[in-house]
């Protein structure tokens, strides 16, 4: 007696699913699911759908608690949309993608035994990254040579992002200095700018870039480092003893003369 072991559909373990790509206009992706399950789904056992209240994969802000809820929408082939699915692959390529095509897409996998199975992908638009925002100086940051900036990472256009920190004496014809940040993809991002001198005003701003260019420049933002008050205070210090050292002189030349005048007096 042969036993036979049936199961619903699972991701193939032995060939890893991509689930996020990033795409530029004009371009095709193809979106790949490796099924693990018995029996074989036929291609009827595979759905595509695509969500149709989200924006180049975000759900729209603005929409209402309902329609926050993610909606899809049954795919056919087309001549948008190549559908192969055949034993267990299922592809969907989407041709010449514009900016209507960029968000949340579904593939459903049953094969009539137990529960079907979901596999979410998103498709970025690929290209330069936002421009950061939030850049600020984080307070009560600044040093005598160094202060901290921090910022709120955009969109890396669908591929890695690095900030570009720069920063200036407020003068003509200063030396320009870069700092350079991979993005960690934190809610906040920060970098510290260090080899400032005291008491100077500067001005900082940024880009962000990827392998397809880089965003405008952020707003300028201007601060200063603190002064150096232990070099003050030795200042001070020295201008005491300058002057304590003058008076100093002043006695004595006021003794000599003083001495001097006492022996002629007395007729010497």
């Amino acid at each position: 007696m042969d036993l036979h072991i049936m199961y619903a559909p699972i991701p193939d373990s032995t060939t890893p699913i991509k689930s996020e790509f990033g795409a530029p206009v004009s371009s095709n992706v193809t979106l790949t699911f490796y099924a693990d399950a018995v029996p074989v789904p036929n291609a009827s056992g595979y759905s595509w759908s695509r969500c149709i209240n989200t924006t180049e994969g975000k759900q729209i802000a603005n929409s209402s608690d309902a329609e926050r809820s993610m909606v899809y929408r049954t795919l056919v082939e087309n001549d948008k949309f190549i559908i192969q699915s055949k034993g267990l692959v299922s592809k969907l390529t989407l041709l010449n993608i514009t900016i209507i095509d960029y968000g949340e897409y579904k593939l459903t996998v049953q094969n009539g035994i137990g529960r079907s199975w979901e596999q979410s992908y998103t498709i970025w638009r690929e290209g330069r990254p936002s421009m950061p925002s939030e850049f600020a100086i984080v307070a009560g940051s600044a040093t005598l040579s160094s202060v901290v900036v921090s910022w709120k990472g955009g969109s890396n256009g669908g591929s890695r992002q690095t900030f570009n920190v720069e920063y200036a004496i407020v003068e003509p014809n200063k030396e320009v200095f870069h700092v350079s940040v991979e993005d960690t993809e934190q809610d906040n991002e920060n970098a510290t700018l260090t080899q400032l001198s005291s008491n100077n005003e500067y001005t900082v701003k940024m880009t962000s870039s990827n392998i397809h260019g880089t965003s405008g420049y952020t707003d300028e933002i201007n601060f200063r480092t603190m002064q150096d008050t232990t070099r003050s205070e030795q200042d001070v210090y020295s201008h005491y003893e300058i002057a304590d050292r003058a008076n100093m002189d002043r006695m004595i030349s006021a003794e000599t003369h003083g001495t001097a005048g006492t022996g002629n007096g007395n007729g010497l």
